[in-house]
C-alpha cells in the first residue's frame, strides 16, 4: 500500500502522535518499521512479503526511545544508497512486540496481610491473616469498592492468591476475613508484583479517616507466615507509577457481613471481620529516582 499521494514520511511521522520528550511511541515505531525506502524516486511504501525489505544497520533503533527524529532521518535520508526496513510481516510482529516490550502498566496488587501489632508496627502474637488459602492462617477475601455490603465478586483466585493490575488513580478494596479476638492496632500489609517483602504498610485501627503511618517495624509477616525484613513505607515507586496507601482500617464497625470462611472463598454463616484500604496510582516523576 502507497503512501497517499502528497504525503511524505515526515509529514505522515509528523502526524503520528508522539509523546512531550518526542519519543516514538512502540506502537507507532513498530508500525514505522514497516517502511522501505526507494531510492529510485524516494517514496516511502509500506514493505510487503515479496519485497526484499532489510534491518537496519543499527537494530536499537528499533528499541522503545529511539527519538523521531532519528526516525525521520533514517526513512526519509540515505541518499548515497537504498535504506530498506523489513519486510510487512515482520514489521507487523514487531509493531505487536513492541506494543508488549514497551507500554509501561502500574504493578500488580499480589498480597495483602495483617497481623495484631504494637504502636511502631511490631507485630506480636500468634493471629493473622493473609490472601493465601493454606490452614492454619486463616485468608481473606478481597474485593474492589467501599461498601462492605456489596455482593461484588471476590477477586481471589481459588487458592485464596490475588493478582490485580492496579489502575491509575483512586481505587478501594474491601477486606473480608474470620473475626478473632484480638485488639488493635494492626499492620495491614501490601505486596506488590510478587515480592516477598510488602511494599506499602500501615498501622491501623479500626478508624478509617486516622491518617496512615507506615510499620516501623524491623520485621514484618510475609505471606508464608515467616518474618521478612520490613522495608516498607505508605508511599513507593514501581515501574514508573508512584503508588501511596491512601487510607486504610481493620475492624470496622460493622456487623452481619459474611463472605468468607476461614480457610474458603464463600459464606460459613459466621460474621467477618471487614477491613479497607484505599491505593492511589500516579505517575512517578521522571527525576532518574525511579
Amino acid at each position: 500500500m502507497l503512501v497517499p499521494e502528497g504525503h511524505s514520511v515526515s509529514r505522515l511521522a509528523t502526524r503520528a502522535r508522539l509523546n512531550p520528550a518526542g519519543v516514538v511511541p512502540g506502537a507507532v515505531l513498530g508500525a514505522s518499521a514497516e517502511l522501505c525506502r526507494h531510492h529510485a524516486t524516494g517514496d516511502a511504501r509500506v514493505g510487503s512479503a515479496s519485497q526484499a525489505c532489510r534491518l537496519p544497520s543499527d537494530p536499537s533503533a528499533l528499541g522503545c526511545n529511539v527519538p523521531a527524529g532519528l526516525l525521520l532521518e533514517r526513512a526519509t535520508n540515505g541518499m548515497n544508497g537504498p535504506v530498506y526496513w523489513r519486510a510487512w510481516i515482520y514489521g507487523m510482529a514487531l509493531a505487536l512486540g513492541a506494543i508488549s516490550a514497551c507500554q509501561s502498566f502500574p504493578p500488580a496488587l499480589t498480597g495483602v496481610t495483617i497481623v495484631p501489632s504494637n504502636a511502631e508496627g511490631e507485630p506480636y502474637g500468634e493471629a493473622m491473616w493473609r490472601t493465601r488459602r493454606q490452614p492454619p492462617i486463616p485468608l481473606i477475601g478481597l474485593r474492589p469498592g467501599t461498601d462492605p455490603s456489596e455482593s461484588a465478586p471476590l477477586l481471589n483466585q481459588s487458592n485464596g492468591e490475588i493478582a490485580v493490575t492496579l489502575a491509575g488513580g483512586i481505587q478501594n478494596f474491601v477486606l473480608y476475613t474470620t473475626a478473632e479476638e484480638t485488639a488493635s492496632p494492626f499492620v495491614i500489609a501490601l505486596f506488590l508484583d510478587h515480592e516477598s517483602t510488602p511494599a506499602l504498610s500501615g498501622v491501623v485501627d479500626s478508624d478509617l479517616a486516622r491518617p496512615v503511618v507506615a510499620s516501623r517495624a524491623r520485621s514484618a509477616m510475609g505471606l508464608d507466615g515467616e518474618a521478612v525484613v520490613n522495608r516498607s513505607s505508605v508511599s513507593v515507586v514501581r515501574g514508573g507509577y508512584r503508588v501511596s496507601l491512601r487510607r486504610a482500617a481493620f475492624r470496622l464497625p460493622v456487623s452481619g457481613i459474611d463472605a468468607v470462611g476461614p480457610w474458603g472463598l464463600r459464606p460459613d454463616q459466621v460474621s467477618d471481620a471487614v477491613g479497607m484500604v484505599t491505593i492511589e496510582v500516579e505517575p512517578a516523576p521522571n527525576d532518574g529516582n525511579s
